[in-house]
């Protein structure tokens, strides 16, 4: 009988076989077809007004070019943000106990050489936080709900530029 290590070995081993005969390639990464920095890097992030949009540009600019680095600049991103709350929980006297929150992120990537429109996109980020009797932990809990929103619409922008970018690479 093998042991419980000898067996996952062996498991993890096969795994990787099945994961490469399948073809899956990582997003991201120096392969032959992944999307690398120095791709991202070619996309021109907009400057959006407000505290959230602020957000959302920072956590857009570490995803895309996190070294600040000045590369040729390919496409232009445009975003058009909007916030939406609505009270949740309702008391007897009509004060909410939780609020949710809806960013909703329009997006158009546009080449820089003609303003061709090339990918157009919608995202949605949703997230909730409690309303409490303290109103200076009602204050941190939603600045903290709108952090988390930013940054998830960040990601999901983020990955779906890049896998523009890597079928765009793939076609030729």
């Amino acid at each position: 009988m093998l042991s419980p290590d000898v067996t996952r070995r062996f498991a993890a081993a096969l795994l990787c076989l099945l994961l490469g005969a399948c073809g899956f390639q990582p997003l991201h990464g120096r392969s032959a077809g992944g999307v690398t920095d120095a791709d991202l890097d070619t996309v021109q992030l907009p400057y959006l007004a407000d505290r959230e949009g602020q957000l959302l540009r920072n956590f857009l600019m570490q995803r895309f070019n996190p070294d600040g680095r000045r590369t040729q600049t390919l496409y232009a991103l445009n975003i058009n943000l909007t916030k939406s709350s609505q009270n949740l929980g309702v008391r007897k006297d009509g004060t909410a106990t939780r609020v949710n929150l809806t960013f909703s992120a329009e997006l158009s990537l546009r080449q820089v050489q003609g303003g061709k429109e090339v990918f157009k996109a919608r995202s949605v980020s949703n997230i909730s936080y409690n309303v409490l009797e303290a109103r200076f932990a009602t204050v941190a809990a939603e600045q903290d709900a709108i952090r988390r929103a930013t940054e998830a619409l960040a990601q999901n922008i983020s990955t779906r530029v890049a896998i523009y970018l890597r079928n765009r690479k793939d076609a030729g």
